[in-house]
C-alpha cells in the first residue's frame, strides 16, 4: 500500500488516508486511566532535553490529564531531579 501511496494510485484520497492515520495515532496513546500511582514510566523520544529520554521514573500522582512522575538517578541539573508533571504523550508505561 505505501508504494501505491507513493506511486500516486490514492492522490484522490490522500487527506483521508492522513485523517484516517491520525486518529489511529491517537487512539493508540495511552488513556489516563491506564496509570496508577507506583506504576513505572520511561521517558521517550518525544522528551526533551533529550538526555531524558531512556530514564525511568514512577507515577506518584494521577491527575486528570497529566500525570506526576519522579526522576530518580538525575544529577545535573538538579531541577529535574524529583516530581515533574509531564503529559501522556511523553511516556510508554513499563
Amino acid at each position: 500500500m505505501i508504494d501505491d501511496i507513493k506511486a500516486g494510485k490514492y492522490d484522490d484520497d490522500l487527506d483521508m488516508i492522513a485523517n484516517a492515520v491520525k486518529a489511529r495515532k491517537e487512539a493508540l496513546q495511552p488513556q489516563i486511566w491506564e496509570f496508577e500511582v507506583g506504576d513505572l514510566v520511561t521517558l521517550n523520544e518525544h522528551t526533551r532535553p533529550k538526555r531524558l529520554q531512556g530514564k525511568m521514573a514512577e507515577v506518584v500522582k494521577v491527575n486528570r490529564t497529566k500525570i506526576v512522575i519522579n526522576i530518580s538517578g538525575i544529577s545535573y541539573p538538579d531541577k529535574y531531579a524529583g516530581n515533574v508533571t509531564v503529559p501522556l504523550a511523553l511516556v510508554n508505561k513499563l
